[in-house]
């Protein structure tokens, strides 16, 4: 995709007009750049959302799972689990991302909560076999675990977006040697 980007990341703002696209860079520069073809991302939005809650875990942290997927479902479809990056946690330990699509006209309704995020969050992990952390033994030798414990962090809010142009589509065109 040699060339197809021009501006990559020093963008502060810009204005399309007929055939001349005209850029204003972060240090207040303007460039204007004349077209034949634009290709636009980004333009047309969804009525869902995408939601990623993010959760310290803080029992239940030490397992093997990367990705858990749940099909047939929008609320919490997704479960990605990743190196912690608080302070003062061990290499192997855990957190976890909630990745949901809600319709933009509920993401306020309180059946798409963060309380609700973290009760499902918990019953998925849980039906996955993550258990807290262990807590001694009973007579028979068997191990006991404390509960999963999990803490809401944040929460992240973007937009769904269709473009109608795939990746697949851009790497196949053919740039033309003159321009």
């Amino acid at each position: 995709m040699s060339g197809m980007v021009i501006f990559p990341n020093n963008i502060q703002s810009f204005r399309q007009e007929e055939g001349v696209l005209s850029i204003i860079m972060n240090n207040n520069q303007r460039f204007k750049v004349s077209y034949n073809e634009i290709i636009e991302f980004d333009r047309d939005k969804d009525e869902n959302l995408i939601v990623c809650d993010w959760f310290a875990v803080r029992s239940g942290a030490r397992h093997e799972h990367q990705l858990i997927k749940v099909p047939d479902t929008n609320f919490v479809h997704t479960l990605l689990f990743h190196p912690s990056t608080r302070a003062k946690t061990r290499n192997d330990m855990k957190d976890v991302c909630a990745i949901s699509e809600i319709p933009e006209s509920e993401i306020n309704d309180i059946d798409w909560s963060e309380s609700y995020v973290r009760m499902r969050v918990l019953q998925l992990m849980k039906q996955q076999g993550i258990r807290g952390q262990s807590n001694g033994y009973i007579k028979k030798g068997l191990q006991l675990h404390y509960a999963i414990k999990i803490e809401h962090m944040y929460r992240e809010v973007r937009h769904k977006y269709h473009n109608k142009p795939q990746v697949s589509d851009l790497l196949e065109l053919k740039l033309d040697q003159n321009s």
